[in-house]
């Protein structure tokens, strides 16, 4: 079912290629260039946040309904930690695979 999911979803707004600091010294006298870099870099990060929580909420209800029946003797509340964490990993290792992009912050 997960990756089902996660075949879904594909950036629609692929970044700049490159890391801030780099861009930010190549287009230091282009301003109008670096802010393009900047505006298409905060719609693919609100665009990966959207399907972020997409793929959470799609997924993690069903995962923890079977670990709990799987866990029984394990704290409910562990459960829904490790699976929503394991889950954001998953989808952040598959989503960020399909761009050539860092996401270091570092402006």
């Amino acid at each position: 079912m997960i990756e089902a999911v996660l075949t879904t979803l594909k950036p629609q707004n692929e970044p700049f290629i490159g890391l801030p600091k780099e861009l930010k010294v190549k287009y230091k006298n282009e301003p109008t260039i670096y802010q393009r870099y900047v505006n298409q870099r905060v719609r693919y990060i609100n665009e990966r946040e959207q399907q972020r929580q997409r793929f959470i909420k799609w997924c993690s209800e069903e995962v923890i309904e079977k670990l709990t029946q799987i866990y029984p003797e394990v704290d409910r509340v562990q459960i829904v930690s490790e699976t929503i964490s394991g889950l954001n990993q998953v989808f952040l290792e598959h989503y960020e695979s399909l761009t050539m992009y860092s996401l270091e912050i570092n402006f």
